[in-house]
């Protein structure tokens, strides 16, 4: 009996609870839009229904809001009666969310979500919250929390959630009729609810009307397309133009062609040609010196024109944001977006690029190098120019952004949902980029796709003697550990036994390589071996080396000490009547070797006892060459408190800008 008045019980709410269901999807299909009516620009039949709609409701909504709580209660009821009855649950589960959305459309202003948690579950029933972008949930705007049904359902976004997250408020609710306004603002237009299921795509960001400046005053946009072959060139101005005179009619264009050029066809007023003959860096700084607007578009490798461009939102932004430069994103042919913001590392002799952002603001992201198309303030790219070393090399846009970052100290900005239609891009060589290298003073190249290069000395223009305060160039840090391994490898092969020390062995056990502020090299070798060592003058000097021999005159024991001079370097190997490397393999025993720019060279028998016992206390902090701090010696005790100051303060390579304690800090590269 009780079982069969249980299932009545259910049955009668189950018939409400299909009955509550159909009228909330009625009521819920009419309400919102008596708000579109207000927010989207329909055509009049629309238009004049939403009109009708609204009156309708007009002065009812109070009364309405009342029945539809009652209802809520009453839902509320079954999902307690039901909860052995998966199916009801889920039916007022439903239907509860259903009402919160119409409580809330009738009553924006209202916290509903509070109202409604008067009405208390049932001990031991929770709330279930998850986190899956494939549910559609409701935004409980109080908390931040997204609690989420397991049905369909609808999106709630809400303009006080944008207005509190934006403290500067810089998404505007109205507009000032008395101003002139550079470009309209924008607004976020809270259309309360859209369902998923038919708006996979909306723009909540809607475009103000306002008096505004025309764009022929604002902005010129500039093309370089004289590196184009000529059949490239004629198709990539004609889509241009199609886009320019489609979307923006009145922004006048100019475009650099090669005085080769077939001259294109003049489809519109608004472009201009220019043929030129010289370099990529001088007919972008002539194209830029041609623009009398206040900004200036940089269409970069563009390859079509649309609306995605989002040329108000990156005018508007430019000013907002104080940047000089700010851009978007890029799409190329293939279909392969990328927001093309990527930040630079710029030290010890190296420029690493790395793709992402640390800060953003307005939906915008703040860059140190910007991959594609951007808009620029004229008078900026007027002074700080490209720079004409860089005449055809793929370093040309990298130096500018370079030279933005380092000399102006300003930052740069893209917008990702501003994007441009690019071409592929090309990718460069090794020796395509040396000019940049030069005019840098950099041994490596990290570049945002992995790819990374290394340059000589001579290439990167660092064969100058180091001044005290910076340190050594890798590219001729590298030359030293070449030669100390080449050393090693022919005194091995004859049997000459040899060990680094000093400064040379300091190295090894700190870094694993060469001293960054190193001056010269240290080895010792067995004093009755001087005969052998002797012999191998030629084969020195066939390795490229200066070898000489010259006898020890300090006072500390008689032997012979072995110069070896590189192009930069200075080798010193001192003849010792004794080595631990000799004794241990007189004892059968395999000598202790280290580490040194991946070579493992022999070593005294601990290594690390050898470091702490012949130098400083608190080895592992860092103090620079004797000479450099002014010691009489090398068993002077060493002030490892700070760097010597720098002689070009900021620059990449001072050696001030590291601690004096840590050896990775000279290893990594810190974005």
């Amino acid at each position: 009996m009780g079982r069969k008045s249980y299932m009545l019980k259910i049955t009668k709410y189950f018939v409400m609870g299909v009955f509550i269901f159909i009228s909330l999807n009625v009521l819920l299909s009419v309400i919102p839009l008596t708000n579109q009516a207000e927010l989207t620009k329909t055509s009049q039949i629309q238009q004049e229904n939403h009109n009708i709609v609204k009156e309708n409701l007009h002065g009812n909504s109070d009364v309405l809001y009342v029945k539809v709580k009652e209802l809520a209660e009453l839902v509320v009821e079954i999902q307690h009666e039901a909860d052995k009855d998966d199916k009801i649950r889920k039916l007022a589960e439903y239907s509860l969310n259903k009402i919160t959305e119409i409580l809330n459309t009738l009553k924006p202003g209202l916290d509903t979500v509070d109202s409604l948690n008067t009405i208390q579950p049932k001990p031991g029933e929770t709330t279930k919250t998850i986190q899956n972008p494939n549910q559609d949930y409701f935004h409980n705007n109080k908390d931040n929390i997204h609690t989420y049904s397991n049905e369909q359902g609808v999106f709630k976004k809400t303009n006080d959630m944008v207005q509190n997250k934006n403290p500067d408020n810089y998404i505007l609710s109205e507009v000032d009729p008395d101003k002139l306004y550079t470009v309209c603002p924008e607004k976020y237009t809270s259309r309360a609810y859209f369902d998923l299921r038919y708006d996979l795509y909306p723009n909540l960001f809607e475009k103000l009307p306002c008096r505004h400046s025309p764009k022929s005053l604002l902005v010129t946009m500039v093309m370089n397309l004289a590196s184009y072959p000529n059949k490239e060139m004629i198709q990539t101005v004609e889509r241009i133009s199609q886009g320019m005179v489609q979307y923006f009619p009145d922004i006048p264009v100019k475009i650099a062609i090669r005085k080769t050029h077939t001259q294109p066809t003049k489809s519109h007023k608004q472009f201009e040609f220019i043929s030129y003959s010289s370099h990529q860096a001088d007919i972008w700084n002539d194209l830029i010196l041609r623009v009398d607007t206040p900004n200036v578009l940089v269409a970069r490798n563009i390859d079509l024109i649309t609306d995605d461009i989002a040329l108000d939102r990156l005018i508007r932004e430019i000013d907002d944001l104080d940047v000089p430069i700010i851009g978007g994103a890029l799409r190329t042919p293939d279909g392969h977006w990328n927001m093309g913001c990527q930040q630079t590392v710029f030290k010890n002799y190296t420029v690493s690029y790395k793709s992402g952002y640390k800060q953003s603001k307005h939906d915008c992201i703040y860059c140190d190098h910007i991959q594609g198309s951007f808009l620029a303030k004229t008078s900026f790219l007027k002074k700080i120019k490209f720079h004409t070393g860089m005449r055809n090399s793929p370093g040309l846009f990298e130096t500018l952004f370079l030279d933005t970052k380092l000399l102006s100290d300003r930052r740069l900005a893209v917008c990702p949902d501003s994007m441009f239609h690019t071409r592929h891009t090309k990718i460069h060589k090794r020796k395509d980029w040396i000019p940049f290298a030069a005019y840098w003073g950099i041994n490596k190249l990290n570049l945002p796709d992995g790819v990374s290069f290394h340059f000589t000395c001579q290439e990167s223009n660092t064969v100058k003697e180091t001044e005290i305060g910076m340190a050594t160039p890798p590219c001729q840090l590298q030359e030293l550990a070449d030669a100390i391994k080449t050393v090693m490898s022919i005194c091995n092969e004859n049997k000459i036994i040899l060990e680094i020390t000093a400064g040379t062995l300091l190295g090894a056990v700190k870094f694993n390589k060469i001293l960054p502020w190193e001056l010269d090299a240290d080895m010792i070798f067995l004093t009755n071996q001087i005969e052998a060592f002797s012999q191998l003058s030629e084969e020195f000097e066939n390795a490229g080396y200066i070898f000489d021999i010259r006898q020890n005159t300090s006072n500390i024991w008689d032997s012979y000490i072995i110069d070896i001079y590189t192009y930069f370097w200075h080798i010193e190997i001192f003849g010792h009547p004794r080595m631990q490397s000799d004794e241990m393999l007189q004892k059968r025993q395999i000598p202790t070797k280290v580490l040194l720019d991946g070579q493992w060279v022999n070593a005294p028998t601990n290594p690390g006892a050898n470091v702490r016992n012949y130098a400083w206390p608190e080895i592992y902090r860092h103090a620079q060459h004797l000479f450099d701090v002014g010691a009489m010696s090398q068993f002077e005790l060493y002030d490892t408190s700070k760097f010597t100051p720098c002689p070009k303060p900021g620059n990449m390579n001072c050696l001030d800008q590291y601690n004096t304690d840590g050896s990775l800090q000279f290893e990594q590269i810190n974005f």
